[in-house]
């Protein structure tokens, strides 16, 4: 395992923050070092005591001190309270990097919080999941560098508290349970289309879960509450049911693929006007063109289409998954690494030392 070498502020503006934050702090803990630890909300200083990790917590933004190298965040400085923490620290001339960026789904689409002009001057390098998102990425922002340096969630998958949370989920739910991953911030359009799902899974014998995008449970619509998922670790979730239908443009998919479950999509459009704004597709061989273009030939003919009761039978008729794990590691491109916190200082530091 390697031991970082440099000395770290770690940004927390929001409880997102704590993830992956929290998988770094307990690394650099269990390797005698202890951070320094902004906070906004007093709720994350209360966690981070609560479990047991140690930092020296830096009180204001003018407080932060001199003697560090590397500080570390959620985003790019979204937050006002993250934005003015790294140009403070761009100020004191330290290196700033974003510690975390999901799967990129798709390989066209812009992301207006990651362009060269919006985060010009808070951060200097951006960690990704997979090759996939880097290559995406480096389409419109090349003023920062990139580290592909996985998944957060990984060391979780290899602990005892995976295996066992799954296996009690398997027991209590049996074999035949179809998780349903949106956000519900699409409105009544995908809502009803939510419903048919539903509806036609239970039909065919199936337990149904839903499981909502953090943050978007208050647009849950009533009926549909008691079908969610229960509030367990979203690897936990997924290793534990037999088919998953998601939108095409959440980290789901990649995830599924990861863990080995078969994982389809509803034919939702996205991003059409606005960032996140979703429409109805009525013509599926129309939207399929569409949606090929953003990404790409290869991961679209991987995830299957539901959107009738033939194609929800034919999906949930097996549960072999449509990926293998060799053709998921072609597809998405992740890192080889026992450690997700180990790699990410050894590739940090080793780009930095270069």
């Amino acid at each position: 395992m390697y031991k970082p070498k440099l000395r770290y502020l770690c940004i927390l503006a929001n409880s997102r923050s704590l993830w992956p934050q929290a998988t770094v702090i307990k690394y650099m803990n269990s390797n005698g070092i202890v951070p320094y630890a902004i906070c906004q909300l007093p709720r994350d200083v209360e966690t981070i005591n609560r479990d047991g990790m140690h930092v020296n917590f830096v009180n204001s933004i003018n407080e932060i001190p001199s003697d560090y190298d590397v500080a570390l965040s959620q985003s790019a400085g979204l937050d006002p309270f993250e934005k003015g923490c790294l140009l403070k620290s761009h100020e004191l001339g330290k290196v700033n990097i974003k510690l975390h960026n999901s799967m990129s789904t798709y390989n066209t689409l812009v992301n207006i919080h990651y362009t060269e002009q919006r985060i010009a001057g808070r951060i200097d390098g951006i960690c990704m999941k997979e090759q996939r998102a880097v290559d995406h990425f480096k389409r419109f922002n090349n003023k920062v560098f990139y580290l592909k340096t996985g998944d957060p969630d990984w060391d979780y998958l290899k602990t005892q508290e995976f295996y066992k949370s799954t296996s009690k989920l398997v027991s209590k739910n049996g074999k035949k349970v179809l998780l349903i991953c949106n956000s519900f911030d699409c409105g009544e359009i995908e809502s009803k289309f939510i419903r048919l799902i539903v509806k036609w899974a239970v039909e065919l014998g199936f337990k149904v879960f839903i499981r909502i995008h953090p943050g978007n449970e208050r647009n849950t619509p009533q009926d549909l509450l008691k079908y969610v998922a229960p509030n367990v670790h979203r690897y936990t979730m997924l290793a534990s049911v037999s088919h998953v239908i998601g939108e095409m443009a959440s980290t789901i998919i990649g995830e599924c693929h990861m863990l080995g479950v078969k994982v389809g999509s509803y034919p939702l459009a996205p991003h059409t006007i606005k960032y996140g704004q979703h429409e109805w597709v009525d013509n599926l061989p129309v939207w399929r063109a569409k949606i090929e273009k953003q990404v790409g030939s290869e991961l679209l003919s991987k995830v299957p289409f539901v959107h009738t009761t033939g194609t929800l039978r034919e999906f949930l008729s097996s549960s072999t998954p449509i990926v293998n794990s060799s053709e998921a590691d072609k597809l998405w491109g992740w890192p080889k690494a026992d450690s997700y916190a180990s790699y990410l200082f050894e590739c940090l530091e080793g780009k930095l030392r270069a």
